[in-house]
């Protein structure tokens, strides 16, 4: 039964789709019943029993007087009665289970249920009660954020020269199931501090750790993809190779739990109960352990993370003993199973192993008898079994033409058929079909074991795939001297939040350089509600404005998703959503300029941003004429500014802004990208921000480095200066 308000238009329309209005059978019937008599109803129901139960074959909900069965209206809600076939007990189980969803969020979760159930014939995958995902718990980016800070893919495809990704630089994960969550951390990082804090306890504590990081790192490597296992094995598509990797998977988790286990005992003598943080633990830092608080709760994070794991011993004992290491992936191919895992499959091989004996037996005969060393009893789906000789000692099988009929001639043999031979091959088939029958019996027991802990075996995969990421954090974190960060929170005596990183890095850029020899120049960055809540940035070309916007949006990724992050020390708030504007693209098929899709994705952060979100911004305004964009550069930086007040680094080459902004914006920073110039010609980006205006862009110092021609570097030179003693 599905009981839902009819003033939302999405389930009207959802339900509409799902159970058109019909009384034909097998299809569901709508009653439509006023509003009040509804409550009356549902209340009395609500007294009367504490579980509604699911309604017989024959039984559909009763209308109050004068309900009609016609369509929707906003004033009055449906009770939706649908037959047996649709309404299972456990996907109704499921939705009694989750308490906290709304009458609408269950309708919804009903009509998937249903429509699940309805195209996958019954094959379900094991189901857990849903939840509500709450879109505030994780910070939003868009699809340009995301590609802009090349957080899965570089921008310039895959290919060895394109650069690496952020992902690739801090994947060290060993499981298909911590690759996943990784890039499922990526792509939405944790607004939830304790959440954030727990998997930061969980990273320092395999970095203090390195003995049980690297025991437990070393058995990841045996950990099969177990989620998808049961999925595949849930909808009958599985193999024996699937319920290996279960066992081989439940194996590991034995060990990893015994390890974790003896860290408590040698650290503490008994596991606290779980982790409970408080606000000078919130507010602690470095990535060492600077006192018992902070131990005890790295402690606890570890205890929970032990006791979730679920030891399966006698499940994968059962699996390793009955399924052959060298399984084959094809179900359909005999011989999967071990020849002892039970008495009939043992009694089968024997008997299969006697009729081998007996066919080579046979062979010899044959050869001895009539002479003929090539002879072979052989069989191939297309022509089915026969006798096969060489095309020269065929004359002597033909003269015995009562026991040997020809049935095929080829260029270098022939081949023939017998009685003998063929019942001989009958009893071997009707063999291998009862062993064939026997495995598959097996197998299902097997399977539907699995899928009965399907529910322990996800808890096991989720757990093994957090420490799988914990523990590639930390390996990074030790390989490239990152920090732990620490969040601040809003002071109630003080105006003033700060988000600060000192000597920051960008990820990807610093391990490129180290592969070179050659060394990343850190640098400082500070937000300031009052002071420098807005940071604007200047510079030549080439400076390392755009990887300085970069590196700030992943110090903050790589923080909220629960790793340490490339700095000597960084302060943080807790940021709702980021977003970028970085680069120039157009996209021809759907008919959008590269000016209108810098404006489109300008429009959408200007709409979409709040005070809690951290925005970056490269070169707004550039895709047009420079009056333009100068006011379309000015008018978003105010409004970011004034209205939005969120955190925002806008870089730009339109110095003309500077005395119209700097003044007038009490809350906005001006820095600059420093550049060495000897005055001679000679000149060094020295690639470290600082405080001031940088009223230079230097571009024509980059089109020498590019090789533009001496030739037309002079007359622009000559250029640029009657320009300027003309203005």
């Amino acid at each position: 039964e599905i009981l839902v308000d009819s003033s939302s238009t999405t389930v009207q329309s959802l339900l509409a789709t799902m159970y058109p209005v019909s009384q034909a059978a097998g299809h569901p019937t709508i009653t439509r019943v006023p509003t009040d008599t509804f409550h009356q109803w549902h209340h009395s129901q609500a007294e009367s029993q504490e579980e509604k139960e699911i309604p017989s074959e024959n039984t559909t909900q009763q209308a109050a007087p004068g309900a009609t069965k016609t369509g929707f209206n906003a004033n009055v809600t449906w009770s939706i009665s649908a037959p047996p076939r649709q309404l299972i007990a456990l996907p109704e189980r499921l939705l009694f289970e989750a308490t906290e969803l709304s009458r609408g969020e269950h309708a919804a979760a009903s009509a998937l249920l249903n429509y699940i159930l309805d195209t996958q014939l019954g094959l379900l995958p094991p189901l857990q009660p849903p939840k509500r995902y709450s879109v505030a718990s994780h910070v939003r980016m868009s699809a340009p954020t995301i590609q802009a800070l090349e957080l899965l893919r570089p921008l310039m495809g895959d290919n060895a020269d394109a650069g690496r990704s952020l992902r690739s630089e801090i994947d060290h994960t060993r499981t298909s199931a911590g690759g996943r969550l990784l890039a499922q951390r990526l792509l939405a990082p944790s607004a939830d501090l304790d959440i954030i804090e727990q998997r930061l306890d969980f990273v320092e504590f395999f970095g203090a750790n390195p003995r049980v990081r690297d025991h437990i790192y070393e058995h990841l490597a045996d950990i099969g993809d177990v989620e998808r296992a049961v999925n595949k094995l849930s909808l009958n598509c599985g193999g024996p190779h699937d319920l290996l990797d279960i066992a081989r998977t439940l194996k590991v988790v034995s060990k990893i739990k015994a390890i974790l286990f003896d860290y408590l005992e040698r650290s503490a003598g008994k596991k606290p109960r779980g982790p409970k943080r408080s606000n000078v633990a919130r507010n602690r830092r470095s990535g060492a352990l600077q006192s018992h608080c902070a131990e005890s709760e790295i402690r606890g994070v570890v205890c929970a993370k032990e006791s979730a794991l679920q030891s399966l011993d006698e499940l994968a004992k059962d699996i390793a003993s009955k399924i052959r290491s060298d399984a084959p992936r094809d179900l359909k191919e005999l011989g999967f199973l071990q020849p002892d895992c039970s008495k009939e499959i043992r009694s089968l091989h024997r008997q299969l192993e006697v009729k081998d004996e007996q066919r080579g037996q046979l062979q010899e005969k044959w050869r001895q008898q009539y002479g003929c060393n090539t002879l072979k009893l052989d069989t191939i789906p297309a022509l089915g079994h026969f006798i096969e000789v060489s095309k020269r000692e065929s004359a002597r099988m033909a003269e015995a033409h009562s026991e040997f009929r020809m049935i095929q001639s080829l260029k270098s043999k022939v081949r023939f058929e017998n009685s003998e031979w063929t019942y001989m091959l009958s009893e071997i088939e009707m063999l291998r079909n009862r062993l064939q029958v026997e495995e598959m019996r097996i197998f299902e027991e097997l399977r539907d074991s699995a899928l009965a802990a399907s529910l322990a075996i996800r808890t096991n995969s989720r757990i093994l795939a957090e420490i799988d990421v914990a523990i590639s954090s930390a390996l990074h974190a030790s390989t490239r001297q990152y920090v732990r960060p620490r969040f601040v929170t809003f002071e109630p005596d003080s105006n003033t939040k700060r988000h600060t990183i000192t000597n920051g890095r960008h990820p990807v850029v610093e391990s490129q350089l180290l592969e070179s020899s050659r060394q990343y120049v850190g640098n400082d960055c500070m937000f300031d509600s009052t002071n420098a809540r807005v940071l604007l940035l200047t510079g030549p070309n080439m400076g390392g404005k755009s990887t300085y916007l970069r590196q700030i949006a992943l110090t903050s990724i790589l923080a909220q998703l629960g790793s340490f992050v490339p700095a000597d020390d960084a302060q943080l708030q807790i940021v709702d959503a980021i977003y970028s504007r970085i680069g120039a693209h157009d996209n021809l098929a759907l008919d959008q300029s590269t000016f209108m899709i810098e404006m489109s994705e300008t429009a959408d952060i200007l709409k979409h941003a709040t005070p809690e979100s951290l925005v970056i911004l490269d070169e707004i305004g550039r895709g047009t004429s420079t009056s333009d964009g100068i006011a379309i550069a000015y008018a978003t930086l105010r409004y970011l500014h004034d209205k939005v007040r969120c955190k925002a680094v806008f870089a730009t080459h339109y110095h003309e802004l500077v005395p119209h902004v700097v003044p007038a914006l009490d809350a906005l920073d001006p820095l600059h990208t420093a550049v060495y110039e000897d005055g001679k010609g000679g000149f060094s980006f020295l690639h470290r921000v600082r405080p001031g205006i940088c009223t230079d862009s230097h571009a024509l110092y980059v089109a020498q480095i590019a090789g533009i021609p001496k030739k037309v570097l002079e007359m622009a030179r000559d250029f640029a200066a009657s320009k300027k003693s003309t203005t």
